[in-house]
């Protein structure tokens, strides 16, 4: 098992959570924002959190998917 097969099989556990909530916020997005709206945050700026987190949730994804692809260029 190369390293890079490590590091992918540990970043699995993260990259199926940060997916999964990224999702789950896309798909119900009234839910997201009607709880985003219940936090001490300033209004314009919970409605625009609304698709900046999973969207940020997203990039997390596909930065740790790419990674491991990288070798040893990122060392």
């Amino acid at each position: 098992m190369t390293r890079n097969d490590r590091l992918l099989y540990l970043s699995l556990p993260l990259i199926g959570l940060f997916a999964y909530t990224a999702l789950s916020k896309l798909l119900a997005p009234g839910v997201f924002r009607e709880a985003l709206l219940n936090q001490p945050l300033p209004e314009g700026l919970s409605l625009s959190l609304v698709w900046a987190i999973p969207l940020a949730e997203l990039l997390a994804v596909g930065l740790l998917l790419y990674a491991p692809c990288l070798g040893d260029l990122h060392m």
